[in-house]
């Protein structure tokens, strides 16, 4: 008589079930772990895109700026603005004339200093 082949089968064993459970865990981290790294890509990204929104905004300001600045210190509007403010020039008695002092040489002037300071306070 033919027996069962049911009987003969082998029951599963704990190795695995635990092999599988293994391969779904590693599966579920590498998946989870997929998902942060695309989503932290795309906040860096947005993140770059405003900063570099930001530095032409900044760059253009600075060029404004800098037109401006050329502008106000080209020697017309320099002229046009001492014009409005009725400014004369100076009499001679009223000019004070500074004689620079003598300089030490470098390394005079700091072993100068340094001695002073021994002998000070």
């Amino acid at each position: 008589m033919a027996r069962n082949r049911k009987l003969n089968a082998m029951p599963v064993g704990w190795s695995s079930v635990v092999a599988a459970l293994l391969i779904c865990v590693f599966c579920a981290v590498a998946g989870v772990g997929y998902v942060w790294h695309r989503s932290r890509n795309q906040r860096l990204e947005v993140e770059i895109n405003r900063a570099n929104f930001r530095l032409q905004s900044l760059q253009q300001r600075e060029n404004e700026l800098d037109s401006r600045l050329r502008s106000m210190r080209s020697p017309d509007q320099v002229r046009a603005r001492v014009r409005g403010m009725n400014l004369v020039m100076p009499r001679q008695e009223q000019i004070l004339t500074l004689q620079e002092p003598a300089r030490e040489s470098a390394a005079g002037a700091g072993t100068a200093r340094l001695m002073a300071r021994r002998d000070g306070p």
